[in-house]
């Protein structure tokens, strides 16, 4: 589960661009499987999302509830050597336009556009109690033709990369900084 809560966006002028809560729950299937010497997963998400009232643009926002849109997620772990502490994989995710949507709502819990996203991500564990990681992603979203207010709402693609340095504390508790 998560929630979120966006931070007082700020447009160019100095008003406040967007203040709107978000709550989702997401369901999650898992099946892994080995694929040659491989290890392999296949993952379907689908959250529920609630939008309560906000602002946007200084203008009152309704908020809307639903699910949102689902996710195919496939995971490919080329190394899984234990053994010698270390794991590299590669993912691919694809975001389908089936959530619920309404182009005359400013919030919906669907974005009513395709996405898809390849990330690499590289594990080394350093001894029993440190571990880093390093990731990197590309994400790329087709056109929203049905945005409010009769527009099209376009995205360039986004590439990151992250580095996650983690200490466990105990089997089952861990802190991470990134």
């Amino acid at each position: 589960t998560s929630a979120t809560r966006s931070r007082h966006l700020r447009a160019p002028d100095g008003d406040t661009a967007v203040d709107v809560d978000s709550y989702a729950i997401t369901f999650r299937y898992v099946h892994a499987f080995a694929l040659g010497q491989h290890v392999a997963n296949v993952n379907v998400l689908l959250p529920l999302v609630h939008v309560p009232d906000g602002r946007i643009a200084s203008q009152r926002a309704a908020g809307a509830s639903g699910f949102g849109d689902p996710q195919l997620v496939s995971t490919l772990w080329l190394v899984n050597a234990p053994q010698r502490r270390q794991h590299v994989a590669v993912a691919a995710y694809l975001t389908l336009p089936l959530g619920r949507y309404d182009r005359m709502r400013a919030t919906n819990p669907g974005g009513n556009r395709w996405s898809g996203m390849l990330q690499a991500a590289y594990r080394k564990e350093i001894h029993d109690a440190l571990a880093v990681e390093l990731v990197a992603d590309a994400t790329w979203h087709a056109d929203n033709d049905e945005a409010h207010g009769g527009t099209t709402l376009a995205q360039d693609a986004t590439f990151s990369a992250q580095v996650w340095l983690q200490r466990n504390l105990d089997d089952r508790t861990y802190v991470a900084v990134g």
